[in-house]
């Protein structure tokens, strides 16, 4: 007998600790003084270690609802002979490495200290992804229909033929414990009773469904009423539904409890004042905008004024400073012209 199960990340700890018999035994059916005959066959020191660092290999999505953890559990058939035993917890282990890859492999625990030997064999469910050229943790397309019907007559008959003589995994008794039909009929209670609860569900929800539908129908049935009672135009009808919707956060309270026309008339001119508000508002911020340009444009002038007049100081620096000189050797200028004058017998 082989059955599978599959854990979430936030279980995998506590699986792997009770596989190896590492946490305190809370399973009554567990036989301290058997314990000593369990041993593994994984090849890992630590499992959890080898869990995560293998997961983190291959591409995993982040959810918590992700399957990240499979594990077979296969039961010791009755027709096993005695000797043969760890041959054929040996060979189940081989069987399931080459089926789901040996790198996959995290944990495989023999357990003779419960009411029946049995193999935890646990692994990553990986496959991989054709689309994206890589290895993903996918239980949904590791375990198909077709996988799970046929896994119990490959297992079988791969058991055949190591041990030499026809093994029943799917039928006969296993070793003090259920047999196959029993555990098939507990299995169908099992299904029947997460069916009456989907159902109860189902129907809490459609009851659920059902109250808004008449609430909303109620709705709609006085809403004519109203504005014909008040007399109110559709117009402000309809602002005055809009205000009482903003004012409930997006939640439309029911049933609808008519206010009267005087409080209508001031919600009415409330809207029409906020609105005037707000285009007012929006014609400022434009305005705003403009004169923050024309400021810009002033501020660049007052910039290039700015520039000129330094450049018009530096020039008057400039002559000044030309004429100082002029004003220095000008006297020497005249000396000079005097005596040449005097040479040539010019005078004045």
């Amino acid at each position: 007998m082989a059955h599978v199960r599959h854990y979430h990340r936030g279980s995998v700890r506590e699986i792997l600790a009770h596989n190896s018999r590492s946490d305190n035994y809370s399973n009554p059916d567990i036989n301290p003084a058997h314990s000593h005959y369990n041993y593994s066959l994984s090849g890992h020191e630590d499992d959890l270690a080898y869990y995560t660092d293998r997961l983190s290999q291959v591409h995993c999505m982040k959810r918590a609802n992700v399957s990240t953890l499979s594990s077979w559990v296969v039961t010791l058939p009755a027709g096993v002979k005695h000797g043969d035993q760890r041959l054929f917890f040996e060979e189940t282990v081989n069987f399931l490495k080459a089926r789901y890859g040996a790198e996959n492999c995290v944990s495989a625990d023999v357990h003779f200290d419960e009411s029946t030997p049995h193999l935890h064999f646990t692994f990553i469910p990986v496959v991989f992804d054709e689309k994206k050229q890589r290895e993903k943790v996918s239980r949904k397309e590791l375990f198909t229909l077709k996988e799970l019907y046929s896994f119990h007559d490959d297992l079988e008959k791969h058991l055949s033929e190591k041990l030499g003589y026809a093994v029943g995994i799917r039928t006969g008794k296993t070793r003090k414990n259920l047999s196959i039909r029993e555990l098939k009929e507990k299995t169908a209670q099992d299904c029947t009773k997460i069916v009456e609860n989907a159902k109860q569900e189902a129907e809490s929800i459609l009851s659920t469904a059902n109250e808004e539908k008449r609430n909303i129908e109620q709705f709609f049935a006085i809403e004519g009423d109203v504005a014909k009672k008040y007399k109110l135009s559709k117009q402000e009808y309809d602002k005055a539904a809009d205000l009482n919707f903003k004012a409930t956060n997006g939640q439309l309270h029911l049933p609808w409890v008519p206010v009267p026309k005087k409080l209508v008339s001031k919600l009415v001119r409330g809207y029409a004042h906020l609105q005037a508000v707000e285009e007012t508002t929006k014609a400022i911020g434009e305005k705003a905008k403009e004169l923050q340009s024309t400021h810009y444009d002033m501020m660049q002038m007052q910039d290039t004024l700015t520039r000129k007049h330094k450049e018009n100081e530096r020039a008057w620096a400039r002559v000044r400073e030309l004429e100082k000189r002029l004003e220095k050797y000008e006297p020497q200028d005249q000396e000079r012209k005097q005596e040449k004058s005097k040479k040539h017998g010019f005078s004045r």
